[in-house]
């Protein structure tokens, strides 16, 4: 998972990176918390990115997708 291999890279905890997907029945309280909270530093998201709006200054952009 994306998710355990970046907390792996940095050696963070779970609150440096997290996952939100919009079936995620608190996708809404977990965007707002990475817009907040600065331990927050990463955010995966997969179907989420065409409605994030209001967001910080993002510093990377990384957009993995399955090749064919």
């Amino acid at each position: 998972e994306v998710v355990e291999r970046i907390r792996d890279v940095f050696g963070a905890g779970d609150d440096f990176c997290r996952r939100i997907m919009h079936r995620d029945a608190h996708a809404e309280h977990l965007l707002r918390d990475f817009r907040t909270t600065p331990q927050i530093r990463i955010a995966v998201v997969t179907d989420l990115i065409s409605g994030i709006s209001d967001m910080r200054a993002i510093e990377c952009l990384l957009i993995l997708r399955e090749v064919r």
